[in-house]
Formats: structure tokens, C-alpha cells, sequence
């Protein structure tokens, strides 16, 4: 029964409140919307009513709220408390209209008053709230994505009926989240108790180096002959550059609550150079004296058999050659 009557005091007001209109006649008459406002705000408004022509109240919602924002008209929050009530958001359709009562109950006559009265002390009926706790102060909390603010709160949250979706979250703490089903004209006590993220030991790096080598770690300019830094573990890039030096790079990996230190020497460029050319020709060298002492120092058995005469097969000229 009570919830019949909610559904027809809230009827009754969308009936006969000017929330489509553009009036609201009192004992002096006002201007319609249409005539009053001026410049963007009028492009808004009949922006709104082609909006509501298609049943985009969302839409439409937006436009008058942008109409009200440019002329403040409080007759605005009374269309946008009706498009409120066409998304189902019942919580900002009540605080539109105490808001629209409270700036615009000169502009109403007392029938048209009456039944904003009646539509405010109905639509509690209508939705739900929590109340709720949460162990730490300082804590943000977010239902269904929007910020509702910071605890203690102090006071119960008001939320449409449906599941909604709660999130407490602080710095230092794991994120707590919640589902509570909210039906209307019921309040759920809620305590929520955040618990202190266990703390990863950090990982320390330390490269030595000539004092006038630059040491970059992970991409960063870190220091000059010296880099000493908290890290977290996994591997990290590390290079070692210098004028007129070779470069060293090499990706070093810590392991969780790891002090590592690396010390770096940098060669000179031409120094570490002048031994390939070297290497390359010695190696040429080497198999050159290995052929040629083959040849000189081999001493030839002349009492072996001689060549016979002919042509000379492959088997025979190995073996002659051996």
C-alpha cells in the first residue's frame, strides 16, 4: 500500500507540475522559459526539447542543466528533476527538487508547492541508503565509480534501489570493496575494515665507476662516478658511458630486499681496439707458419717408393702425399 501511494504522489506531481512547460503561472505572470532565457542558455533549452522529443532524457538532462548553469532559472531544476525520475535516479531527483523549492517556491503558486512537497516527503520511500564505517580515517570512498567523500562520512548514504558497488580505498592499505543490494525505504549498516598493504622490501643498486662516467639506470640520467638507489627488484638497465672510453651496458637483476653492487672499469677506445687488427693478422700468421714449417721442417724420406709412371690417381696421389 505505501508503495502505491509513492507511485501515485510522484504521478500526480509529474502530471500537473510545469516540468515539460515553460511557466509557472503565479498571482503575477511569468515569462515561459522560451521567452526568458537569453542567448546559449535558450540554444540549450530547445536543445532539451528535441531531446526529450526523441526519449533521450539523459540527453536532455544535460542540455537543462546547462541552461540552468547559464540563466540559474530554478524552473530548470524542476525539468531536470523530472528527467532524474525518467533515468530512475531517484536520489538526485529529491535533491533537485529541495534544491528547486528552496530557490524557486516564489515563482510556484501554493497547489504547485504543495505537490513538491508531497513528491520530496514520497520519494524516500522510493530509495535506499548504508550506513556506513570504515576503520581509518582519511579513507575515500566511491559507490558504483562517483566519488561520495572522505570518512567518517557522518552521515548515511541515500542510493537508488539495485546492487551498488562500494569501494573504500587509502594509501598504504589494500582497497576493500563491497556489494550491497539496496532496496527502497531500507538503510544497511555497513563496516568496512582496511587492512595495512604488507610492505615489499625495496631493492638497493649500487654502480662504481671512474668519477667522470655517467651512469644511466633504466633510461634515467642517475649520477656521475657513483649511483646509490633504492630499486624495485626485477631487472633494471644499466649503462656506464665516458668520453674516449668503451661503454658498458648490461641489464642487472635484483632480487626482492637485494643490495647489489656492481664496479665498472671503462677501456680506453683505442686500446681496446688495437688488439683486433692484431688478433685478425695473427691468426693469418699462425696458419701461415703452420703450413710453411710444415714444408721446412718435414724431412723428405728418399728411400720411399718411387712415383711410377702415368697418370695418377686420386688414392695414389693421397697417398703419395702423405
Amino acid at each position: 500500500m505505501k508503495r502505491s501511494a509513492v507511485s501515485f504522489a510522484i504521478c500526480i506531481f509529474a502530471a500537473t507540475d510545469p516540468g515539460w512547460a515553460q511557466s509557472t503561472p503565479g498571482p503575477d505572470r511569468i515569462a515561459p522559459l522560451s521567452e526568458s532565457l537569453k542567448g546559449a542558455a535558450k540554444a540549450d533549452f530547445v536543445a532539451a526539447q528535441i531531446q526529450l522529443g526523441k526519449g533521450d532524457f539523459k540527453g536532455a538532462y544535460a542540455a537543462f542543466e546547462r541552461a540552468y548553469d547559464g540563466s540559474k532559472d530554478p524552473r530548470l531544476l524542476n525539468n531536470m528533476a523530472i528527467c532524474a525520475r525518467e533515468m530512475h535516479d531517484y536520489v538526485r531527483m529529491l535533491s533537485l527538487l529541495v534544491r528547486y523549492r528552496h530557490e524557486g517556491s516564489a515563482m510556484m503558486t501554493n497547489t504547485e508547492l504543495g505537490q513538491v512537497n508531497a513528491a520530496i516527503a514520497a520519494i524516500p520511500n522510493m530509495i535506499g541508503s548504508v550506513a556506513l564505517t570504515v576503520s581509518e580515517p582519511g579513507a575515500v570512498v566511491t559507490i558504483d565509480g562517483e566519488p561520495v567523500g572522505t570518512t567518517p562520512l557522518g552521515s548515511s548514504i541515500p542510493l537508488n534501489p539495485g546492487k551498488r558497488k562500494i569501494v573504500v580505498t587509502k594509501a598504504g592499505f589494500e582497497p576493500a570493496e563491497q556489494i550491497v543490494d539496496v532496496t527502497g525505504g531500507s538503510q544497511k549498516p555497513i563496516g568496512v575494515t582496511l587492512l595495512a598493504r604488507a610492505e615489499t622490501p625495496s631493492s638497493r643498486l649500487v654502480v662504481v665507476a671512474d668519477d667522470a662516467a655517467a651512469i644511466v639506470v633504466d633510461g634515467r640520467d642517475a649520477a656521475r662516478g657513483r649511483f646509490d638507489g633504492a630499486l624495485a627488484s626485477g631487472p633494471h638497465e644499466v649503462s656506464v658511458t665516458e668520453a674516449g672510453k668503451r661503454a658498458y651496458r648490461a641489464q642487472i637483476n635484483l632480487a626482492a630486499g637485494q643490495t647489489r653492487t656492481v664496479t665498472v672499469t671503462l677501456d680506453d677506445e683505442a686500446s681496446s681496439q688495437a688488439w683486433w687488427p692484431w688478433v685478425a693478422a695473427g691468426t693469418a700468421v699462425v696458419a701461415g707458419l703452420a703450413v710453411g714449417g710444415y714444408f721446412a721442417f718435414r724431412t723428405e724420406d728418399h728411400s720411399a717408393a718411387p712415383v711410377p709412371t702415368g697418370t695418377l690417381g686420386s688414392a695414389q696421389l693421397a697417398a703419395w702425399r702423405r
